[in-house]
């Protein structure tokens, strides 16, 4: 299941317009969002979203099981360009993903939920704002 509820955060971000053109995309075209890591040559800003924690399931009384993953949104720029744009992009994403919902293939309903918003670490070349999310899925 964890390959349908990645590929289903996947399309959530890159169908959002906002967020999607403030990473480079325009229309259907997706902007410069990557599971696990960007190409080396890549333009800036960009966004690499990593599934943090394994699948964990619940399982309840009526026999319903419920998924639940951490995935973890890092929105990069570089340290010569303007922090403007990762602060924009960063408010868009908890817009996006705070509290709402998407649809996962044979899966039902993911929720999600922003554990951790917003850390600023600076690096040598790069500013990155890191952004943790809970999604839990199930029936």
């Amino acid at each position: 299941m964890s390959y349908q509820v990645v590929k289903a955060f996947y399309e959530k971000l890159t169908s959002d317009s906002p967020f999607n053109t403030s990473m480079g995309g325009s229309g259907s075209s997706a902007g410069r969002i990557f599971h696990g890591i960007a190409p080396a040559d890549s333009t800036y800003p960009l966004a690499v979203f990593n599934l943090v924690t394994p699948e964990v399931q619940s399982t309840f009384a009526d026999t319903k099981t419920q998924s639940n993953f951490t995935f973890r949104v890092d929105i990069f720029t570089r340290k010569t360009l303007s922090s403007d744009n990762l602060f924009a992009a960063s408010d868009r994403l908890n817009t996006l993903l705070h509290k709402q919902s998407f649809a996962v293939t044979d899966n039902g309903t993911a929720d999600c939920l922003i554990v951790s918003d917003g850390q600023l670490i600076p690096e040598e070349d790069f500013i990155r704002m890191t952004t943790d999310i809970s999604v839990q899925c199930g029936p």
